[in-house]
């Protein structure tokens, strides 16, 4: 946690005068009862988080709309699509063999279980996680729903730690949050987004947008019921000699069928009557309802069938908004997986010992947008084919990082003293032949 040192002794006078060493003293180490760092923001959690019942019924019309709603689902679905893609590779270096058992496993099944839990983050905004651990040591994993956490409890001072959570059954089962170094059978592991600063509880990423999903729904059923009765109704004027002759007119006449041809008595004059309901008018408002949607959620419109009149270009410069938003949810999930990864290896070095937790542990998503790889790799091409001619000038190692930078790699390696590119030793295979001189060339022969 924080150290505090005493203040620092000034240099001496002489630079060839001996320094006199004093004792660093440091307080003792940070605890639960002495991280105050989080008291102020305990307090005004009581005024960040929603009222229990408030919560729970909003949890409720978002699983509700993402059952019976078809944008709701898609929205949630085009995030976890983005987010997963091809699938999450790990690499726990001398780890592996164990992170590989542990993802496989017949319960686990972490592979079929990644969807679930990227749905239900961006679904309720809460990711509970209960790990429940065997003899062994093995961690299996499954997902709580939101909807049945009655009570959270996070420590006094630190509201972003969880201590421990109580279900609504009737047995009021709870659990306690996961502790480093303390054996448990069970434990959970909570993951919110959007959350408060100072609250405990995350929010959905369909709560902004509920009202609106369900005005659309409304204006759609009912622009449909009076498309519904828009059909021609006709009428026909003739001259009749008594009431009992039009009676038995209106009996038999039967309306023409469309496309068909009528045949009239010349005293008979056929016309319709349209309803003027105007509900092709409403079409301005459907689309501002889904502008809405699309905004709470951040999506371009025509990521969710509402091409409406964008060009190619426009439709390419709306993504760059989607896909930062995307990428820190990316972020955010790659950080989640690595927490339940490294909290796996814990837990099986505390009760087995064959893995060593402290150990290399990459998670490599995959990429947001393919239309980036190839804009990268047009511009790394660009700025080599720029650089090599100055690679002993401004040196080897600036050159590979500028195209490290422009390719969008992060690992750059070192490049080794008196290396050159590819193609430029002498007496490589790489080089390009010189033009050779036609005379000497009769002259051989």
């Amino acid at each position: 946690m924080l150290k505090f040192f005493t203040r620092p002794q000034p240099a001496p006078a002489s630079p060839t005068a001996p320094v006199e060493l004093h004792p660093v003293q440091l307080r003792p180490a940070e605890t639960d009862a002495t991280f105050e760092i989080g008291r102020r923001m305990t307090a005004t959690g009581e005024y960040r988080d929603r009222y229990d019942y408030d919560r729970y019924q909003i949890l409720l019309n978002c699983i509700h709309a993402w059952r019976v709603n078809p944008l709701a689902r898609r929205c949630v679905e085009l995030t976890t699509q983005f987010i997963l893609g091809a699938g999450i590779t790990v690499d726990a270096g001398p780890n592996q063999a164990f992170i590989d058992q542990w993802r496989d496993h017949p319960v686990n099944q972490i592979a079929e279980q990644l969807p679930e839990w990227a749905d239900e983050m961006w679904r309720s905004g809460n990711l509970f996680l209960v790990g429940a651990v065997d003899d062994a040591g093995m961690t299996y994993w499954r997902p709580l729903p939101a909807e049945i956490i009655g009570e959270l409890e996070t420590y006094a001072n630190d509201p972003y730690r969880l201590k421990r959570v109580k279900l609504t059954d009737m047995q009021a089962q709870q659990f306690f949050g996961y502790k480093r170094g303390v054996k448990r059978k069970t434990f959970v592991l909570h993951f919110p987004i959007n959350r408060p600063a100072g609250a405990d509880w995350g929010e959905s990423d369909l709560a902004p947008i509920l009202r609106y999903l369900s005005l659309y729904t409304d204006w759609l059923i009912d622009r449909a019921a009076l498309n519904k009765y828009m059909k021609p109704s006709y009428i026909v004027q003739r001259p009749f000699n008594s009431q009992p002759e039009k009676d038995a007119f209106s009996k038999e006449v039967r309306p023409p069928v469309p496309g068909s041809t009528t045949v009239a008595d010349p005293n008979e004059i056929w016309g319709t009557l349209n309803v003027a309901l105007g509900s092709f008018d409403a079409s301005l408002d459907g689309s501002a309802i889904k502008k809405m949607i699309a905004a709470g959620m951040g999506f371009p419109l025509h990521y969710l069938a509402e091409p409406e009149s964008s060009t190619r270009t426009t439709a390419e410069a709306a993504g760059t908004p989607t896909y930062r938003r995307l990428l820190q949810r990316q972020t955010w999930f790659v950080t989640m997986y690595q927490r339940v990864i490294q909290t796996t290896l814990e837990v099986r070095a505390l009760w087995a010992g064959d893995v060593n937790p402290n150990a290399l542990l990459k998670i490599t998503p995959p990429d947001i947008s393919e239309r980036d790889n190839a804009q990268m790799a047009l511009g790394a091409n660009r700025v080599s084919s720029a650089l090599l001619p100055y690679w002993d000038a401004i040196g080897g190692q600036e050159v590979v990082n500028m195209i490290y930078r422009f390719a969008g790699e992060k690992d750059i390696p070192t490049v080794k003293a008196g290396a050159q590119p590819l193609g430029t030793q002498a007496g490589s295979a790489e080089e390009e032949p010189h033009e050779r001189d036609p005379e000497a060339q009769e002259v051989s022969a």
